[in-house]
């Protein structure tokens, strides 16, 4: 059986087994990878808008 790569749970469901992650454990992740995102990436600009940060975000982790 396969398990998350996150809490180590026993993975059922088909696509939770293909990404590695259980469905709550892969949202955390998507939380994750955005906040390092925002906080980290040089390429955004901390003069943009809170809602243009949130496009360029997405846009770089595909979210959209």
């Amino acid at each position: 059986m396969k398990r998350c790569r996150r809490c180590h749970r026993t993975l059922k469901d088909p696509e939770s087994i293909e990404v590695g992650y259980g469905p709550v454990c892969r949202k955390k992740q998507r939380i994750r990878a955005y906040q390092l995102e925002l906080r980290f990436n040089p390429a955004i600009d901390p003069n943009l808008s809170n809602i243009e940060k949130h496009k360029r975000v997405c846009e770089i982790i595909g979210l959209r």
